[in-house]
């Protein structure tokens, strides 16, 4: 069993606790040997993508329980509001045989296996969507008309290239439109996305002020553009980045580990009460 972190592959313990005091939502689409699943910031915003692969494991039931726990390992401390799932299809075809009865099997593990996941350790169910209803909602007309498939892969890849994994497209794929559905019935307006971080350096081309807050600290949901902390970084350059991607009218948010902030910047930017120990602090920046 394999885990992919936005198209790479990962030690899953290396990310365990990653969300933890984070208000997230998530959507899933389980198949038998591929699982997409997206994790969204509280606005429904697409902040990472992973991909449970389990296409080279004989036995399923091993495999959700390893799928499980690391995933409650990699969730574990984060406040999960919502969880949408694709609703598994049975369908009304005759089919006889060991083979169709085995694969029905292993896609009911693999489904039951993350619903029992969310309500055992987050106490939330999850709530099952039609894969027709997903597509009505979310699709452009021409990618769900009859004859085209897998309408999801040409939509996510024109709109966020960066999370294509690649072993299975369409999961991930699903799971992002399944995360879409959720915001519109939940009523958000679309707002600017949550920015995976580009590697090179860029100039700086505004000038921004900063401040360091406690971790919980809110920020106007309507004005806030969360990022993603890239600690190979250095905190200016993180700053730079963020300043360069916002209006003066919104604030760019990053949650990031104080021992990867230089002491001379902490200095006259702290603002409210900290714990003794302070592992993880809000930084946010906005432009002048």
């Amino acid at each position: 069993m394999e885990i992919l972190f936005n198209r790479s592959l990962i030690e899953p313990s290396l990310h365990y606790g990653k969300f933890s005091g984070q208000e997230i939502n998530i959507s899933l689409d389980t198949s038998k040997t591929n699982t997409g699943i997206c994790v969204m910031d509280r606005l429904y915003r697409p902040i990472c993508v992973y991909e449970a692969v389990a296409k080279h494991d004989k036995d399923v039931l091993i495999a959700t329980m390893q799928q499980r726990e690391h995933f409650r390992q990699i969730l574990k401390g984060a406040i999960v509001n919502d969880v949408g799932i694709e609703d598994i299809i049975t369908t009304s075809r005759d089919k006889d045989g060991k083979d169709y009865h085995h694969s029905r099997f292993v896609i009911t593990a693999v489904f039951m296996s993350f619903i029992n996941m969310f309500q055992d350790n987050f106490n939330i169910t999850p709530q099952l969507i039609s894969n027709s209803t997903w597509k009505a909602v979310v699709l452009p007309e021409e990618l769900n008309k009859k004859g085209v498939y897998k309408g999801s892969v040409p939509y996510i890849k024109t709109k966020y290239p960066q999370w294509i994994v690649g072993t299975k497209d369409d999961d991930i794929c699903d799971a992002i439109c399944i995360g879409e559905f959720m915001r519109i019935k939940a009523g958000i307006k679309e707002e600017t996305r949550a920015i995976i971080l580009p590697s090179e350096r860029e100039p700086k081309k505004t000038n921004y002020k900063y401040a360091i807050f406690n971790e919980d600290t809110k920020t106007k949901a309507e004005r806030t553009v969360e990022f993603l902390d890239d600690t190979s970084k250095s905190f200016e350059d993180l700053l730079t980045l963020m300043s360069n991607r916002i209006t003066r009218d919104q604030l760019g948010v990053v949650i990031r580990h104080v021992n990867a902030i230089p002491i001379k910047m902490l200095y006259g930017k702290v603002r409210g009460k900290f714990d003794e120990i302070t592992e993880r602090v809000k930084v946010v920046v906005q432009n002048e």
